[in-house]
């Protein structure tokens, strides 16, 4: 098809619409090379997923997190598969759909156990944590310790 941008210049032209948060024109460009021939870098797969989460396409996203989710899994790649899952269970979460972003979230955590070490480990930790604050006991789990608190200013010394 004649008038559609090959996958490297359409994830260099999504690029830069990003970069000026044109989100909607950088998930056309990369969804149009997409449906032309299917794209198949994981950066190109991961940059359509990240413009549709940031065009409010929370489908979209899920899917392109799936393929790449998919393709890491199948090439026995632990930390791209438990990060794509830890990105399927954040947005997920952020859309209020925790029991599938629960289920997304442990399957993360499986590739990861028993990597202390890492990366994807620490976005598992964090979608626990956030987890922890939206219990019912809110206050409590995200509440800093009194020792953890530094002293601060009242508001009548802070700097206008």
């Amino acid at each position: 098809m004649q008038g559609v941008p090959a996958e490297g210049s359409a994830l260099q032209a999504a690029g830069t619409a990003l970069a000026v948060g044109a989100w909607n024109e950088a998930h056309g460009l990369l969804l149009q090379a997409d449906q032309n021939e299917r794209l198949t870098d994981p950066a190109a797969i991961k940059t359509l997923a990240q413009a549709a989460y940031l065009s409010g396409s929370i489908e979209a996203a899920t899917q392109g997190f799936e393929r790449l989710h998919t393709a890491a899994f199948a090439a026995g790649d632990r930390d791209p598969a438990a990060a794509a899952a830890g990105q399927i269970s954040f947005m997920l979460f952020d859309a209020l759909i925790y029991a599938a972003s629960r289920a997304w979230l442990r399957r993360a955590e499986r590739f990861v156990d028993d990597r202390p070490d890492s990366p994807a480990r620490a976005s598992t930790a964090t979608m626990r944590a956030w987890y922890a604050c939206s219990r019912a006991t809110t206050t409590r789990a995200c509440r800093p310790r009194d020792d953890q608190l530094e002293a601060r200013p009242s508001s009548a010394e802070w700097p206008i």
